[in-house]
């Protein structure tokens, strides 16, 4: 055992050893940190998208209730005001649902993600 690590010595292999060891340690806490980096970005992101659409989805339904009550004094009845913005988004689904392949929405939303997710296609 001594014949070898004097044999180790005398080529000074064991310090090549020691610092590719601490190389690729050095690697690996280089890694950790840009997936940390990465992840916090992402997370950014998504928080922010979420407020937004928190806050858009506020001032979608306000305005919806305001319409529902605009239509309502129009139509001197609230009901039928609130039913004419429920049919309206009735209509919306119906229309969304029955071109949902030809919109092209499914890709659309794949082309996003992946360009939010820096994934490589």
């Amino acid at each position: 055992m001594r014949e070898k690590k004097g044999l180790l010595s005398f080529l000074k292999v064991d310090n090549l050893i020691d610092h590719i060891s601490d190389f690729m340690e050095s690697k690996i806490e280089v890694y950790k940190m840009e997936v940390k980096e990465e992840v916090a970005e992402l997370l950014s992101k998504a928080i922010v998208t979420a407020l937004l659409a928190l806050i858009g989805s506020f001032f979608v339904l306000f305005l919806n209730v305001a319409i529902g009550y605009y239509l309502g004094y129009v139509f001197n009845n609230i009901f039928y005001g609130f039913l004419t913005v429920s049919g309206f988004y009735l209509l919306v689904f119906i229309i969304f649902l029955l071109l949902r392949n030809q919109l092209g929405l499914k890709e659309l939303i794949e082309k996003k993600l992946t360009k939010l997710l820096k994934i490589k296609s």
